[in-house]
């Protein structure tokens, strides 16, 4: 499958990167969501520059809204 991955922080459309990835595997009281369509809003614009109050380590996939089934 594929994902947008950040590896270093900065501005989204500089740092994001189209990834083939493995398909994740949902741990216990987790479901698996097929994503339909997903957008860049303003919390994971600052997830990607390194100013949101949480901080994924590196690398990660940022997407806080969802359109899935």
């Amino acid at each position: 499958m594929q994902a947008w991955r950040v590896h270093e922080n900065g501005e989204p459309g500089e740092v994001m990167r189209l990834e083939e990835v493995d398909r994740p595997v949902p741990g216990p009281g987790q479901v698996l969501l097929r994503v339909r369509a997903a957008n860049i809003n303003f919390p994971d614009a600052l997830l990607c520059r390194g100013q949101y109050q949480i901080r994924p380590p590196l690398p990660f996939t940022p997407g806080v809204e969802i359109c899935g089934e």
